[in-house]
């Protein structure tokens, strides 16, 4: 009788085992084919639009969370949000307890911050922002919620110290919110706090190469408004000229706007291929070589001129060497003038 019931009781384990694993394995296929479409909408940022149906059958228990890591309750918040305009508590709810589900992405306070700033309540935005940037400082937007609370008490010096508190070197985004800021602000600092700001400008100029938007933020700092305006309009006088084909007076307006927006790639740039043009092709490989020795790779069409600039200096083997870079880009010119002079087979 004893071995019946041990059959019975170990038959029903295993049942319930078979049952539960079945389940659970079923839970998790239903959520991956979801998963699919929630994948394709994180990557583009876009929850609109989408069957209510869809997202109210959520799985979000079973996984908790995508095969992205971000917590499946959090997404749906994201759905709700885009979706239902007067959701916003629901929203609010399923995005705090999503934080459990996986605490180290900070997907949900970021959004949580975003969500109480449109509401206007600033101390719950303060305190998620605080958090997000905490846990992932190298996040542009958590930098950037948070620089926009200070702002708006006044705080010009957390934001500088925040900016600060980022492992450097910082990315382009973060940047970008950080100059933004200073550009509104930097005049009312005080001496000490323009030093500090003043050295953080200089190093994201050396960083930002050829990004104009990084580079019109950090020279207006760097030279003052008013010689940065009058250096955009040396530009634009010489830009004139360029079209003219008076190549001569346009060198000569963007080396004026040079003296005032030092190491400036793009006015660099167009100095050397203004000499091209003039024939003048020593001074084209000096200014393009400018470009090269900082780490700045040529367009095609200055691989070309430095190829063509190369050969009439004497320099064969050089000049081949830019026209195939060109070529390889697709620079007709380049293809022609290699074919003609460096194809030896």
């Amino acid at each position: 009788m004893k071995k019946i019931l041990s059959f019975y009781l170990l038959s029903s384990l295993v049942f319930s085992a078979v049952f539960a694993s079945s389940y659970i394995l079923h839970r998790n296929f239903e959520s991956y084919k979801q998963q699919k479409k929630i994948y394709i909408d994180l990557n583009q940022s876009n929850y609109k639009e989408t069957p209510k149906e869809f997202y109210n059958n959520f799985e979000t228990e079973l996984p908790s969370i995508s095969i992205t890591a971000m917590p499946l309750k959090g997404l749906k918040a994201m759905y709700i949000l885009d979706n239902e305009i007067d959701s916003i508590n629901q929203v609010k709810s399923l995005l705090r307890k999503s934080i459990l589900d996986n605490p180290y992405l900070m997907f949900s306070e970021g959004n949580l911050s975003q969500i109480y700033y449109a509401e206007r309540k600033y101390d719950s935005a303060y305190y998620y922002a605080r958090k997000s940037f905490n846990g992932l400082p190298r996040n542009a937007i958590h930098f950037a919620m948070l620089g926009k609370l200070y702002a708006n008490k006044n705080h010009i010096d957390s934001i500088i110290y925040s900016y600060e508190k980022i492992n450097k070197p910082s990315s382009g985004g973060i940047d970008r919110v950080f100059m933004s800021s200073m550009t509104n602000f930097y005049n009312a600092l005080n001496d000490s706090l323009k030093q500090r700001v003043l050295k953080h400008v200089i190093d994201i100029k050396k960083r930002s190469g050829t990004q104009k938007e990084l580079q019109y933020l950090t020279d207006q700092i760097i030279v003052g408004e008013e010689e940065f305006q009058r250096a955009l309009s040396l530009e634009e006088e010489g830009r004139i000229f360029i079209q003219n084909n008076k190549f001569n007076e346009s060198i000569v307006k963007y080396k004026e706007a040079l003296a005032i927006r030092k190491n400036n790639y793009p006015y660099i740039q167009t100095i050397g291929l203004a000499y091209y043009n003039l024939g003048q092709f020593k001074d084209a490989i000096k200014y393009l070589s400018i470009l090269e020795n900082d780490d700045i790779p040529l367009d095609p069409v200055s691989l070309y001129a430095m190829g063509i600039s190369s050969f009439n200096v004497g320099k064969q083997k050089t000049g081949c060497q830019y026209l195939e870079k060109a070529s390889k880009f697709g620079q007709e010119n380049a293809k022609v003038a290699y074919l003609n002079y460096c194809d030896t087979e």
